[in-house]
């Protein structure tokens, strides 16, 4: 017997207030008994899982014993070995880069405190940051991810022009940044290589910077 609806949490799990309403009175067995079994299964999976586990460990066990009994100095040690190994911390080296920008940010970082900022010009250079994170996962070391740390949005094509108009082409390709670029263009690159790009923010601006980046590749932003 059902008496109130939440006595279906167990079934439905934390769930239960959004699948109620989706059954109809002609499908609430088989919702039901499909929930239920789906639960079982899980949980019986788990059980049959730990019952292995036991007797792999029954097994060694008596193994130990027999061996203690007839003095096999080997499997002793063996044993002892295996019942006493730590965790394998030893993973995968992963290569990061973290790009931030010059100005408000990175006074919030202590682990940068010996880079103080000074200026801005409005929206941030992250086209070149990108750009650079570009450059060093074509190395032979190459990168696992990129960190974009920022108080301001990316530059847009329009402003780019501007600013670089200000020094002068002839400035430009005096050097490596002669070629323009932008934020999407470099950005495209790093999401043909499967790299994460997270994009951390501080509080006040997070919303107005985020958009920015996440308009085009949801994928690839995270903040």
């Amino acid at each position: 017997m059902i008496l109130l609806d939440n006595d279906l949490e167990w079934v439905f799990s934390s769930a239960w207030k959004e699948e109620l309403p989706k059954i109809i009175d002609t499908t609430l067995y088989e919702s039901l008994n499909k929930a239920r079994n789906a639960r079982y299964e899980s949980k019986c999976g788990a059980k049959e899982l730990g019952i292995k586990q036991c007797k792999r460990d029954h097994k060694a066990s008596k193994d130990f014993l027999t061996a203690l009994s007839t003095e096999d100095m080997g499997k002793i040690k063996a044993f002892f070995n295996e019942q006493n190994k730590g965790a394998n911390f030893i993973t995968a080296s992963s290569r990061t880069v973290l790009l931030m920008d010059a100005t408000g940010s990175i006074s919030n970082k202590a682990f940068m405190n010996t880079i103080g900022p000074e200026g801005g010009w409005g929206h941030e250079a992250i086209e070149i940051g990108l750009w650079h994170a570009v450059k060093e996962s074509e190395t032979p070391e190459t990168i696992s991810q990129v960190i974009l740390i920022t108080d301001a949005p990316a530059n847009s094509q329009t402003q780019l022009s501007e600013k670089r108009t200000r020094f002068g082409e002839a400035y430009w390709k005096t050097i490596k940044f002669s070629t323009s670029t932008y934020y999407a263009t470099e950005l495209q690159k790093l999401e043909d290589k499967k790299f994460r790009s997270m994009h951390f923010t501080s509080l006040h601006t997070q919303k107005e910077i985020s958009k920015k980046l996440r308009v085009r590749h949801q994928d690839v932003v995270r903040c």
